[in-house]
């Protein structure tokens, strides 16, 4: 299987700058991935992102509490994002890093998951010899796609990331055709599934900010980095153009 992929960008954690040679990626890679969101969608997303950071603080302000989660997830002055823990798939002492910026709505990342990637894991993840650190870059629609990743995040703070994560992209047709729209009520469903094990404070998770502000951190340093669009694929810092099995696999055997 063949993938051409988008615009790639440098290894975790993300650094808001570009890379040499990235627009020679991004005119090839435009050609099938998901691409990413105009100017206007955009400045949209950046006022969602300080308005749903201000909630949080607004609510933690009033509750007193600090509901952040320790060193799990952040995004550090000078605009550096740090992805959680959580959503690194295998050892983190791994000798070689697969990193794996995706939409969940985006259909080229339903395909990559169940068929390159999952070749990656059983090949490189579970051996140990890689991780892949999975990075949320919002592009097809600013609620449902932000919701799922809103979702696979609670469901990463109860260690099922990336149970949940496989699922739902492999359901992604069912989930986008859902007549009532993609809800906490179906998340929650797709979570028991996936083996979450507390689902009311799965439910809590995805009907508060926090989670949605990270989402958002995530998605603005993604773009600020330069990565257009979905599945970017970035292996021990090289973007991958080709996005097949055997080009990856070629680059984390070279290591």
């Amino acid at each position: 299987m063949n993938l051409t992929a988008p615009e790639r960008t440098q290894s975790h954690p993300v650094r808001r700058r570009w890379f040499t040679g990235v627009a020679a990626v991004l005119s090839f890679a435009l050609l099938t991935g998901c691409a990413s969101m105009d100017a206007e969608e955009r400045e949209e997303r950046g006022e969602r992102e300080e308005e749903s950071s201000a909630d949080v603080a607004d609510s933690d302000a009033e509750s007193g509490e600090d509901n952040s989660f320790g060193d799990e997830s952040n995004t550090e002055a000078g605009g550096e994002y740090e992805a959680p823990q959580y959503m690194v798939r295998g050892e983190a002492d791994a000798p070689n890093t697969v990193e794996v910026y995706l939409d969940y709505l985006c259909p080229h990342c339903a395909t990559f998951s169940e068929g390159i990637e999952s070749e990656i894991v059983a090949e490189f993840v579970d051996s140990g010899d890689a991780k892949i650190i999975y990075h949320d870059f919002i592009i097809i629609d600013p609620e449902g796609s932000t919701m799922l990743a809103v979702a696979a995040r609670a469901a990463g703070l109860q260690d099922k990331y990336a149970e949940f994560h496989d699922l739902v992209l492999s359901e992604q047709s069912a989930i986008s055709d859902s007549p009532d729209g993609i809800t906490v009520d179906l998340l929650v469903d797709y979570a028991d599934e996936a083996g979450v094990a507390d689902l009311d404070a799965f439910a809590a998770e995805v009907s508060g900010m926090q989670l949605q502000a990270e989402v958002d951190a995530s998605s603005a340093a993604a773009s600020d980095a330069g990565i257009a669009g979905t599945p970017t694929v970035i292996v021990n810092g090289e973007p991958v153009a080709d996005l097949s099995f055997e080009s990856i696999s070629a680059l984390l055997e070279s290591e």
